[in-house]
């Protein structure tokens, strides 16, 4: 190979790793129970690994033949040894819709998901199974969490041994966060999970985790390094280090706000108020219980957009909301002519309230009560 065919095939690798490895958003793994076989004493798990990018600024696509390390442990210990590696290709590829649509999204939010979905056995014991995903970088614009831009993610599920024995299913997340939340406004956020189980579920803010590095995209080396932007699961193995934030903020204080962001631990219920524009990594974990007894835990990770939002104009408010109507302090009205008034928007079309009328109350005939 000559020295320019070098110096290409160089080239490419560092491209194809610099455009995929900078828009980490957030990600969580759920397992749901296939089959146990009493006679192998096994379990067959279908794993589910949805992750979230950003989609702005030269990200890129998801990973191809995406590698899956799967891990063993003594119960009570943090010493792990590789049991296997799974490689699976992304599927279900679509943008996160932000719901409210009486917001405008700013235009470099843009968030896209997909999941990598792929089944694995499992052998009966007493061992504690951790199934984990590592993948570098994330937004260099984050706020909360120190050099951003060069600290890599590790999502993963823990499956416990009477948990797989009794072929157990883990909670999953009812909703993602919205892709923003807006600045001084209230958030009262639905961050619960189901389990089909009806296994008792305790929610608390964690410390999201770090893995892999730049090596192989600005820092020359191989990229399926432990610092790398794709580590190699069988070389790199738990426990991953966490993140560290930057002061003031904290795993239980991620963010800030007045009153402080926080979450409920019985029903994963995030609220407080936001006052800092930025971009803020948020952990949440969801540790299940069986008669007192821990049989397994899930993570996720997401990233907070706080922004000052905007509201749209009045014709398109009336335009989305209702058809032709409006709902003004529990009351609908329906558009007839032209008016001249403005909205202030709290969350969604159905919150609309405050119509200020700038002219005379003869304005109010344009507004007729259904």
């Amino acid at each position: 190979m000559t020295v320019l065919r070098i110096f290409i095939f160089i080239l490419a690798v560092f491209c194809m790793y610099d455009a995929t490895g900078a828009h980490i958003v957030g990600g969580d793994v759920t397992y749901k129970c296939v089959s146990a076989n009493a006679a192998t004493k096994t379990t067959k798990f279908t794993i589910t690994f949805t992750m979230y990018r950003d989609a702005i600024g030269g990200g890129a696509i998801f990973d191809n033949g995406a590698r899956f390390g799967i891990y063993e442990s003594n119960l009570g210990t943090n010493t792990w040894t590789h049991f296997k590696t799974i490689q699976t290709n992304p599927i279900n590829k679509q943008f996160v819709p932000y719901e409210d649509e009486c917001v405008i999204v700013p235009p470099n939010i843009v968030i896209e998901k997909a999941n990598y979905i792929f089944d694995v056995e499992l052998p009966w014991s007493d061992k504690v199974f951790q199934i984990t995903y590592q993948r570098c970088c994330r937004n260099n614009t984050i706020t909360n969490i120190e050099i951003p831009g060069e600290t890599g993610a590790a999502f993963y599920v823990e499956i416990y041994g009477n948990a797989i024995q009794e072929c157990n299913n883990s909670p999953v997340f009812k909703n993602f966060p919205p892709i923003l939340i807006c600045n001084q406004k209230q958030i009262n956020f639905d961050h619960s999970a189901t389990d089909s189980e009806g296994n008792h579920l305790e929610y608390e803010f964690c410390t999201p985790l770090s893995a892999g590095g730049l090596v192989g995209t600005t820092i020359p080396g191989n990229p399926m390094d432990c610092d790398g932007v794709m580590p190699l699961p069988i070389n790199c193995l738990p426990p991953f280090s966490q993140v560290s934030y930057n002061l003031p903020y904290t795993a239980s204080n991620p963010m800030g706000g007045n009153p402080q962001i926080s979450i409920n631990t019985s029903n994963g219920i995030i609220t407080g108020i936001p006052n800092l524009l930025g971009q803020y990594v948020v952990g949440v974990c969801v540790n299940e219980f069986k008669n007192g007894i821990q049989i397994g835990s899930i993570r996720r990770e997401f990233q907070f957009n706080v922004v000052n939002c905007e509201g749209l104009s009045t014709s398109k408010i009336i335009d989305l909301c209702e058809g032709d109507s409006v709902l003004v302090n529990q009351i609908y009205y329906h558009h007839a002519g032209t008016y001249t008034q403005s909205f202030q928007t709290i969350s969604g079309c159905d919150s609309i309230l405050n119509i200020i009328i700038k002219e005379n109350k003869k304005s109010e005939t344009n507004l007729y009560h259904k």
